[in-house]
């Protein structure tokens, strides 16, 4: 991280056994909300840096309960207008709730029209309508409304 304040630079790894570090050192992603929290993207998991005690929180995800991350690969993550994070995982497109950091999470479901066209998403963009454009491995692009919670390919 590299402080706006006096231009400091300070380094944070995994340690294996705390916790509270950096859950992967094979960052994938890192983005700024709105209110300048700031979120990493890695190989294994997602965090949010916590500035006052200079930690992580990491959140996982577990196969047994729906309202975990989707898939613990995070590729790139963006935030809608509504504050809510968008997560592009390597098992679907993951949706964390401003109100309650749960997590609601979108897949290919095969028979569906307007699902996700291919769980291995890459990559996010959000336009200036604060529409979300989504590119996935081998499915092409989607188009998410957030509002209808439904998608649109674009193969």
């Amino acid at each position: 991280m590299i402080s706006t304040e006096n231009s400091n630079i300070k380094r944070f790894t995994q340690q294996p056994g705390n916790a509270n570090s950096l859950s992967s050192n094979q960052v994938l992603a890192i983005y700024e909300t709105e209110n300048s929290e700031i979120w990493i993207g890695t190989e294994f998991g997602l965090n949010h840096y916590l500035p006052v005690s200079e930690t992580f929180h990491r959140f996982f995800s577990e196969p047994a309960n729906p309202s975990s991350l989707a898939h613990n690969t995070v590729m790139d993550i963006l935030e809608d207008n509504a504050g809510n994070l968008i997560l592009a995982t390597l098992g679907g497109l993951s949706v964390m709730s401003a109100k309650n950091q749960l997590f609601t999470n979108y897949k290919n479901e095969y028979y569906v029209e307007h699902s996700l066209s291919n769980d291995f998403v890459n990559c996010l963009l959000k336009d200036t309508m604060g529409d979300i454009w989504i590119g996935t491995e081998r499915g092409g692009v989607n188009f998410y409304n957030a509002n209808q919670h439904k998608f649109e390919r674009f193969e």
